[in-house]
């Protein structure tokens, strides 16, 4: 009888092979954070070359685009290494036992991604203006004059969304070796919000506006050049726009149904738990394309971007070569 027990508790203890399968494609999933971490360092690079180049390095939005280039970067090195690294057991000093510690470290994983997207809004905004007419006063947003100012305020708003985590996280009894949000649901709502709800209205307000301003313009007359290259930056950051807020949009969805999920998490099956953190895991990695694909975008959408980064590259190799 004894052993009959026993053996029923076995069998009830064993996961199924849906359990199993869902643990070993996280794992999998979890490990490719090394791909994330390469490609978006060589797209960082690459943007670096080619931003800096002389020919579009005056150009109001190109200065946008690589400030939101440096903090696709800091996100990938400040936010998705030091998760990976919590695979081999490297953790960040305190961020467990010290509130402080805690706020900060959420702080920056609120603040980075903002602070990314908010760059290419800003820089959506300048194209906007820029394709307005000459005598509007949005024109004046494309004066390097203005630059300083647009990337303060930028940064500016992105802590105002990021100062949402030093209030709602913390290290709280009786999870005292966990840094979790102190209101969950308060904090999810406005995380959703604030991150994505905000962002992609404003991303899909001015496109639409580019769109409008651009078949109104059809028939002005403009500097060829100058026509061209304001033409390639338009249709580069409306490429980027697209895709950023259908990352941002699924990673939204598949968080809304985590959080829905988690509320009822001690009334569900050991399956459904698997379930629900395989989305959540699948879902947090795709959202890191964000901070990879700028560059692979810029190189397919924009003719004028290819040419810059071969005459960056090549004046590069130049520099290196030619007095030897």
């Amino acid at each position: 009888m004894s052993f009959h027990n026993q053996s029923e508790m076995q069998i009830l203890l064993k996961p199924s092979d849906t359990v199993v399968m869902l643990a070993k494609l996280q794992l999998v999933i979890n490990h490719s954070a090394p791909v994330f971490l390469i490609f978006g360092t060589f797209g960082f690079l690459g943007n670096c070359f080619t931003f800096l180049h002389p020919i579009i390095r005056t150009n109001t939005c190109s200065i946008y685009l690589l400030c939101g280039t440096i903090s696709d970067e800091l996100d990938l090195l400040l936010n998705l290494l030091p998760n990976y690294l919590t695979l081999f057991g490297y953790t960040i000093p305190y961020v467990a036992t010290s509130s402080s510690m805690c706020k900060f470290v959420m702080f920056i994983h609120t603040f980075l991604p903002q602070l990314s997207v908010s760059f290419l809004i800003l820089a959506l905004i300048d194209r906007f203006a820029c394709s307005c007419d000459l005598t509007s006063k949005w024109r004046q947003i494309n004066s390097l004059k203005i630059v300083p100012w647009m990337i303060g305020l930028t940064i500016l708003y992105s802590l105002l969304i990021g100062i949402q985590a030093i209030f709602f996280y913390d290290v709280t009894p009786p999870f005292a070796l966990y840094c979790i949000p102190t209101q969950s649901f308060l904090c999810s709502v406005l995380y959703i919000i604030t991150s994505t709800c905000v962002q992609v209205s404003l991303l899909s307000l001015f496109v639409l506006l580019i769109f409008r301003n651009v078949t109104r313009s059809r028939k002005r007359v403009n500097v060829a050049a100058s026509g061209r290259m304001n033409r390639q930056f338009i249709r580069t950051t409306v490429v980027q726009v697209f895709v950023t807020s259908f990352l941002s949009i699924q990673w939204i969805v598949l968080y809304s149904f985590v959080i829905i999920n988690r509320e009822d998490s001690f009334n569900v099956s050991w399956e459904r738990i698997s379930i629900i953190n395989f989305i959540f895991t699948l879902g947090y990695h795709v959202f890191y394309i964000n901070s990879v694909k700028s560059f692979y975008v810029s190189t397919l959408s924009s003719a004028l971007y290819r040419k810059t980064f071969r005459m960056a590259i090549k004046k590069a190799f130049t520099i290196k070569y030619g007095d030897q």
